[in-house]
């Protein structure tokens, strides 16, 4: 429809937009963005692993997404289109201090609870630094790493906490 985006999934495909490193496309880049986007296609396959109650309280009181996904029932345009229509949706690491109190590692995980899961998917299969770090800090970004955790685990029983913290590489 015109938006431009770097990767979206359909069922059990993934499609991913890949250009040149020098333009931000890096291997590093292209990985993470499809464990982001694998994510979503484990995520409707294998729901009931995912507490999205607990999830949406570790948000806080009064945040609401930008829109609502599929895996909530809305078949239309979601937030994360959304959000990239507004040009609100960069996936670039917050520094906004009550996004990370929230656990929102990124303004586009605003859009949608699907979306605010993609980015932790991301993060924690390319052994983020940053991620690990504001575990230490902040409650809702280590309450949410234990939820993805919970929900992998659930999808294949060697996706555990230790073999996160390890890395994969």
């Amino acid at each position: 429809g015109g938006i431009a985006y770097g990767g979206t999934f359909s069922g059990k495909d993934v499609f991913l937009v890949a250009g040149e490193p020098d333009r931000g496309y890096t291997d590093d880049y292209v990985e993470g963005l499809f464990h982001q986007e694998f994510s979503s296609v484990l995520l409707y396959r294998y729901r009931q692993h995912f507490r999205i109650r607990e999830w949406r309280r570790l948000n806080g009181p009064g945040f609401s997404y930008l829109g609502t996904c599929a895996l909530e029932g809305n078949m239309g345009k979601d937030g994360g289109a959304r959000a990239i229509e507004r040009g609100t949706a960069s996936p670039s690491n917050s520094s906004v201090r009550s996004d990370l109190e929230r656990g929102l590692l990124t303004q586009y995980a605003r859009s949608t609870i699907e979306n605010d899961f993609n980015q932790y998917a991301g993060k924690l299969f390319m052994h983020d630094p940053w991620l690990w770090s504001l575990a230490a800090r902040y409650r809702a970004v280590e309450g949410k790493i234990r939820l993805m955790v919970e929900f992998y685990h659930g999808v294949h029983p060697d996706l555990n906490r230790a073999r996160f913290e390890k890395g994969f590489r």
